[in-house]
């Protein structure tokens, strides 16, 4: 039976997203899928933003069932299939026939360890003197986002969700360069994540709200957590 409309499914959620600032989570449960018999990774070089972009939103608007797709510039677009072993050997060759370009594939060990680097931003682990920034955008506006970005900043990036997520990191400074971030996002979210504690003290580490927003946050948090005991200012101030 569907349970529609019901408070009470929302409150994960909720919970799930406020960072410790609402209440304490004391159990959970958990709902995961089987782990696929195989995996490969369809690799195609020599694209631009835009060209990855539009490669990933046809790949995932296809009927391959894509898994996950990523563009790491100066590397590849990456774009994995998973199941049982005949079905991902049948959509990766209906898929390559559909993107029209020169592929390599990625077996099924390599691609584990391929996106085992992509989910830990290994790319821009390197230097603890850049600040790493978490950007979710609409994914046909990155590569507009990245242009703009790429004219004012030293940038090391890399997207991942077909271009709704874009890792990038930057050197650092005591503003963290927020306010060009920011500025080049439009309807887009920019979460500071790596950055020294005094950066972070001075930096809105979530993106601003707008007033109207900003009051509801303030009327949820003084509903679960009136005597603000939860991480007071985790996310945004007074709150």
């Amino acid at each position: 039976r569907v349970v529609k409309n019901v408070t009470g499914y929302d409150l994960p959620k909720l919970l799930t997203g406020a960072h410790g600032t609402l209440a304490a989570i004391t159990s959970i449960t958990l709902k995961v899928l089987p782990k696929p018999e195989t995996e490969e990774t369809i690799v195609i070089d020599s694209l631009d933003d835009t060209e990855a972009v539009n490669a990933m939103s046809l790949a995932m608007q296809s009927p391959a069932e894509v898994a996950g797709a990523a563009f790491i510039p100066g590397e590849a677009v990456y774009l994995r299939l998973e199941g049982i072993g005949p079905s991902v050997v049948y959509r990766r060759d209906a898929l390559a026939k559909l993107l029209g370009r020169p592929i390599q594939i990625l077996a099924a060990q390599s691609s584990r360890a391929k996106w085992q680097a992509i989910r830990d931003c290994a790319l821009l682990a390197d230097s603890q003197e850049r600040l790493v920034w978490r950007l979710s955008v609409t994914p046909s506006d990155a590569p507009d986002i990245l242009a703009a970005l790429k004219e004012q900043l030293d940038v090391r990036y890399f997207m991942d969700w077909a271009g709704g997520l874009i890792w990038l990191d930057v050197p650092l400074t005591e503003d963290a360069s927020a306010t060009a971030i920011r500025a080049a996002l439009g309807s887009g979210h920019a979460t500071l994540i790596r950055a020294p504690e005094h950066v972070r003290a001075t930096v809105d580490v979530f993106q601003p709200q707008p007033a109207a927003l900003s009051a509801l946050s303030s009327r949820v948090k003084a509903s679960f957590d009136p005597a603000h005991l939860f991480n007071p200012g985790r996310m945004y101030r007074g709150v």
